[in-house]
């Protein structure tokens, strides 16, 4: 790990037993260019912020020629209808990505929002991985939330960034 880095991002792919993902098939990697064609980023439903280390780790995971996606879950407890109108959290997220999008976006990588509503933080990150076909996908998540994930995001590498 570089020294430079302030944040720990720990791949999980062996220790989980996973595959380490689909790699670039189309030739050779140009200097800056990443293996990972497709990365997702999956931010944390609650604070509502950038998530600055996980956002780092997706972004050099990604590398130049690639796309970073970013899911920016929004889970609606029971009590509450799936069409029921948009609330707070969804005005966090949208502000997540809003803010991802800018700053990835002048760096030049293709990075591209999905703002999702569903009933658990799973079935989100499982649906939207099935959609983009993501190689790696970054988890910047509660502890307690991280062996579903990991599960979730198979057999892409998942690589989890601490808070």
């Amino acid at each position: 790990m570089n020294p430079e880095w302030s944040w720990a991002a720990v791949p999980l792919a062996g220790a989980a037993g996973f595959g380490v993902g689909r790699r670039r098939s189309a030739g050779p990697a140009g200097p800056g260019a990443s293996p990972w064609a497709r990365v997702l980023l999956v931010t944390d439903p609650e604070p509502g912020d950038v998530p600055g280390g996980a956002l780092l780790v997706a972004w050099r995971l990604v590398g130049s020629g690639g796309v970073l996606h970013v899911l920016a879950p929004v889970v609606l407890p029971l009590s509450v209808p799936l069409e029921a109108p948009p609330g707070d959290e969804t005005d966090r997220a949208t502000a997540v990505l809003r803010d991802v999008e800018r700053w990835v976006g002048a760096k030049g990588i293709t990075v591209h929002g999905h703002l999702r509503r569903g009933r658990t933080l799973r079935t989100l990150v499982r649906e939207t991985m099935d959609r983009v076909q993501a190689d790696a996908a970054v988890l910047h998540c509660k502890p307690e939330a991280l062996p579903d994930l990991v599960g979730a995001v198979a057999p892409a590498l998942p690589v989890v960034v601490p808070y």
